[in-house]
């Protein structure tokens, strides 16, 4: 799975970047992962703190960041960072506040010191829009981190990305009023704006930015790598092609991926999301919500309440977050964590590995799971849940322990035979096993 690749609005601050180093005379930057990783966090953290600041979260300074991030640091290496914040008021589109933050930025001058430094390579961007509150008001906003670098290293390339000063295919940026519009874009990278109203957008080609507002509305991305944001209303999205990233708002939202690397984020309602064909990242957020992994190496979180996880066919990284979760691992090699809550989790078919986190968590065996693999199972605490059809039945809970379990220097191994089995981590002893056991 790619670690960050960079949304459309990111790719266009690129180009402005970029403009600005080869009207000079200066190398474009390329964009690098894990620089990306650590301004997108840094971005998501000033708006979910209200704080506009370069020392971040536990006072990190933004070469602690880039580092945590995966950034080389070994050897010979160099950093710097840029920050801004922008409200968005009723202007349409992203990309005019891109551009006039970009603006902004150049009229700095250690911000534009920064940008023309001609010791960085790399550079990672981090746009996130969300609420931000000051002085009391709170607002809509723009938050921009930027990530610069330069190391002796080994580097991982977004190249999905490009940037340098060459002809743009920026297209149009369409506004809708207050009432059910239908509006779609030119076929080049498009700005959309629904405003209030069920409205319906629909991209195109181009990596076009999709913005919902009020209504119950539906915004598909089409062929680009498109970014698109609902709001308040029950919105549906559809990604389709390119690495498209979704970010749903206050309702109750349904989410389908694509055929593409796409990042999808449920917003504050009780949210239905599936992943689509490739790598995707899903994250559920507030409520409880309903996350399905597609064909590919997905990672699904599900945030803050009683959410329903299930993998797909891929080698799933799987988090229920707090709550009380029930998480399924689906096809693949799996590894799931249930977090803080009462969560019930299956790995599915597969060699899988799963921790339950705090609480007392239920794990469930059958026939046709594989060998998984426990790695905090607690005793008198934690349950077992087993199908007796993997050993065809007529057992009792202590008869499965006498015949089944065995002591490995990993832990209490289960070995029913035929690749059915279950090591139970740093577990010592099968004396009182039977008590965490029910059998279904």
């Amino acid at each position: 799975m790619s670690l960050n690749l960079a949304s459309p609005l990111e790719r266009y601050m690129l180009k402005l970047l970029n403009t600005e180093r080869t009207e000079r005379g200066l190398d474009p930057l390329q964009l690098e992962q894990h620089l990306n990783q650590s301004a997108e966090k840094h971005s998501e953290w000033m708006l979910a703190t209200d704080t506009f600041s370069h020392a971040g979260r536990g006072g990190s300074a933004h070469d602690d960041r880039i580092e945590a991030a995966g950034f080389d640091m070994s050897g010979t290496w160099l950093t710097g960072e840029n920050i801004a914040l922008r409200s968005i008021g009723g202007a349409p589109g992203f990309y005019d506040e891109v551009r006039l933050m970009m603006q902004g930025l150049m009229d700095s001058p250690g911000h534009k010191a920064n940008i023309l430094k001609p010791a960085y390579d790399y550079v990672g961007i981090g746009i996130e829009l969300g609420k931000y509150t000051a002085g009391g008001h709170a607002y809509t906003a723009l938050a921009v981190t930027q990530n610069f670098g330069a190391t002796s290293k080994s580097v991982l390339l977004d190249g999905a990305a490009s940037g340098g000063s060459g002809s743009s295919d920026r297209g149009r940026s369409i506004t809708g009023n207050d009432k059910g519009n239908a509006l779609a874009g030119t076929g080049r990278d498009d700005a959309i704006w629904g405003r209030d109203g069920a409205d319906s957008l629909i991209g195109r080609d181009g990596d076009d930015a999709l913005r919902g507002g009020a209504g119950n509305d539906f915004l598909r991305g089409g062929r680009g790598d498109d970014t698109a944001w609902g709001s308040s209303g029950n919105d549906r999205f559809a990604g389709e092609n390119g690495q498209d990233r979704l970010m749903g708002g206050t309702g109750n939202d349904y989410m389908l991926g694509g055929n593409g690397q796409d990042i999808l984020q449920g917003g504050t309602g009780a949210d239905t999301v599936f992943a689509g064909r490739h790598d995707d990242r899903v994250w559920g957020n507030d409520q409880r919500d309903r996350l399905f992994g597609g064909t590919g190496d997905d990672a699904i979180w599900g945030g803050r309440d009683h959410d329903k996880l299930w993998g797909g066919k891929g080698h799933d990284l799987l988090g229920g977050d707090t709550g009380n979760d029930a998480i399924s691992g689906g096809n693949g090699d799996d590894v799931i964590r249930g977090g803080k809550g009462r969560d019930r989790i299956d790995g599915g078919y597969g060699d899988d590995t799963m921790t339950g986190g705090a609480w007392c968590d239920s794990f469930v065996f059958r026939k046709g799971n594989g060998a998984d693999t426990i790695t905090d199972f607690q005793r008198g605490a934690d349950r077992l849940l087993l199908d007796d059809a993997i050993w065809g039945g007529g057992l009792a809970r202590w008869e499965v322990v006498a015949d089944h379990a065995r002591l490995t220097d990993a832990g209490l191994a289960l070995e029913f035979g035929h690749g059915h089995n279950i090591l139970l981590e740093d577990v010592q002893t099968a004396w009182g096993m039977a008590a965490n056991i029910e059998i279904f």
